[in-house]
């Protein structure tokens, strides 16, 4: 799975567009719940000079007691975000198949959706 699927699937299930807030930023893009504004998923991508790959993550607003519900290697603590509530996803070529935890506060609100390099 990439970041670009995760948007589409955002878009077309939840009618949540990506946003790109930042224009002196342009790999930083956010999901944000149509109703409340809250941010409910930061999206990074970066690229990786040593191994001329693109790096995608996403800070997703879901809560850390998903991390023991769905252990799985590409989960982890948030790179950007602070809280509880967050967690990360990394994307990789091993997330082929990533289904989303239905019980996420994101996709819950009717929204949709890692550790430092």
């Amino acid at each position: 799975m990439e970041l670009s699927e995760l948007t589409s699937y955002a878009l077309e299930k939840y009618n949540i567009p990506e946003q790109h807030k930042w224009a002196d930023f342009p790999a930083f893009s956010v999901l944000v719940h149509p109703d409340t504004g809250k941010w409910v998923a930061l999206l990074m991508r970066q690229w990786d000079t040593d191994t001329g790959e693109l790096i995608e993550i996403c800070d997703l607003k879901c809560g850390r007691q998903s991390l023991q519900e769905f252990p799985r290697s590409y989960l982890g603590d948030p790179v950007r975000m602070h809280g509880n509530k967050w967690i990360s996803v990394f994307f990789r070529n091993f997330l082929t198949g990533l289904i989303l935890p239905e019980n996420s506060a994101a996709i819950r609100s009717r929204s949709a959706v890692s550790r430092s390099y």
